[in-house]
């Protein structure tokens, strides 16, 4: 490549990291603004309600995008004249998939012998996570068109419309069921104009229910979306598995306030290595010893900025959900120090896993996610109907630990070859 192609290459994926990293914070920050309105003003029991719903919610929607973006965004830069075709089949198994989504979640609420209400807000979850699944395909379009402005325009007026409307309904009083309502229509609206205004832009979204091509969509997507399925997975399953372990809503509220807080924190590792992806990646297939000697630096670098983060967070625990979710939240700084403690692993954690699948270890690295998956439902199992939300937080350090270490091992192992 000459100096003239790469220089217009770096600048291309700058511009390209600008625009995801702005769509990653703002969405980060927005749902933090939200959790934090919705605990203040309804307490810990109903943002625990909350959240129940909405953790069980964010694993069904998998169904929505078991990778079918990643699949669109790998294709159809090999064969632009692909987009209209590949993404009007997608568009439609979407469709059919977000129904099954809502289904799963309104199954989940029935399973767990809730009744008609709390059913029907596991229904209007389903339905607000499979229309914003549906927004991150759109944007997935002007992704594979390397048109990320156009993702970020999408993605940050749908959840900026969303959660101000979800906050002006919390400020005129509305409960959970009214304040998820206007959520699913603000997200159904929202929807609606992003499929509008992408047509608008040139991709004409038309097509067929050609059913008999979804199965070769599911074939190439899901072993692309594992990966990302078992990572929600892992910090989910805890929150959805609460009901059946006997952890109360109230404790359920304190609990996910500290894993909230843990949410925005945890955007630091994910944008480091957002950044040095291209680079390292670059080097994993050319230069052996420099793609291992960059992924060790940035393994200790991410390592010390999550051992800094856990001493600075377990030494003001307290004041820290104090001043985000008032007093009244006080109960949560137990479980917050153990998380913040479990924050230092997840750090390693996640630089590991990157690492491996720079280093074309996918496989290993979706087994070693599965794996912690089910360490984590055994210890929550062993430790959660006696030690309630300490024990789900201690359910996820165990389970961190585990993965650091098995990764650690391969990647100590591989790294010499």
């Amino acid at each position: 490549m000459s100096h003239g192609g790469f220089s217009a290459f770096a600048a291309k994926a700058g511009r390209n990291l600008a625009f995801k990293t702005v769509t990653e914070i703002a969405g980060r920050l927005l749902a933090f603004l939200f959790y934090m309105a919705m605990a203040r003003w309804l307490g810990a029991e109903q943002f625990g309600l909350f959240s129940l719903v909405n953790s069980v919610g964010a694993i069904a929607v998998f169904l929505v995008d078991p990778g079918l973006n990643i699949t669109l965004i790998r294709s159809v830069p090999r064969a632009p004249g692909l987009l209209e075709s590949t993404a009007a089949r997608i568009l439609t198994l979407k469709l059919a998939l977000s129904a099954l989504t809502v289904t799963v979640c309104v199954v989940y609420g029935a399973l767990s012998g809730y009744g008609i209400y709390m059913l029907g807000l596991f229904g209007l979850m389903g339905a607000q996570m499979a229309g914003f699944a549906m927004m991150e395909f759109a944007g997935a379009v002007f992704q594979a068109r390397e048109e990320m402005w156009a993702e970020t325009y999408l993605l940050s007026v749908g959840r900026t419309a969303v959660v101000i409307l979800a906050i002006a309904a919390l400020a005129l009083g509305a409960g959970v069921g009214m304040t998820l309502l206007v959520m699913t229509v603000t997200q159904g609206v929202a929807v609606v104009w992003a499929f509008a205004w992408t047509v608008k832009r040139g991709v004409p979204l038309t097509g067929g229910w050609d059913v008999i091509s979804w199965g070769q969509l599911l074939r190439d997507s899901v072993p692309l979306g594992a990966a990302s399925f078992f990572t929600v997975l892992f910090y989910r399953v805890d929150v959805a598995m609460a009901p059946f372990l006997g952890v109360t809503l109230a404790d359920l509220g304190f609990y996910s306030a500290g894993v909230k807080i843990l949410d925005v924190w945890l955007a630091a590792p994910s944008l480091f290595y957002s950044a040095l992806f291209p680079t390292i990646s670059a080097l994993a297939g050319s230069d052996r010893r420099g793609f291992v000697k960059w992924a060790d630096r940035s393994l200790a670098i991410v390592a010390t900025l999550g051992i800094v983060g856990a001493v600075v967070g377990i030494l003001f625990s307290r004041e820290i959900i104090t001043v985000i979710f008032t007093h009244s939240f006080a109960q949560a700084d137990q479980p917050l120090k153990l998380l913040f403690i479990a924050s230092a692993v997840m750090f390693v954690r996640h630089g590991l896993m990157m690492t491996l699948l720079l280093d074309n270890r996918s496989r290993q690295a979706v087994s070693l996610a599965a794996a912690t998956v089910a360490i984590n439902v055994a210890f929550n199992f062993a430790l959660t109907p006696q030690f309630g939300v300490m024990g789900m937080a201690g359910a996820k350090l165990v389970s961190d630990i585990a993965l650091v270490g098995m990764a650690g091992y391969i990647w100590l192992s591989s790294r010499r070859v």
